[in-house]
């Protein structure tokens, strides 16, 4: 079963962004999207939203949801 991170992390790889570039894209601090990557720590609610919007195609719910 995918986590949450992992699904984020597999997303920003597909879309061939850094997780430098990914953060600037959502107002973070590289560090923060590998903390969520790595799964220490977890996006909010309205951070999942922003990050389903940068990757078009992909719904909260695919995010949210464990696979």
């Amino acid at each position: 079963m995918k986590t949450m991170g992992q699904r984020i992390q597999e997303l920003r790889k597909y879309n061939k962004m850094t997780g430098e570039e990914l953060g600037k894209k959502l107002n973070v601090a590289k560090s923060t999207v590998s903390l969520w990557e790595g799964g220490s720590r977890t996006p909010n609610t309205e951070m999942l939203q922003s990050i389903a919007k940068v990757f078009d195609a992909v719904s909260y719910t695919h995010l949210t949801l464990p696979t």
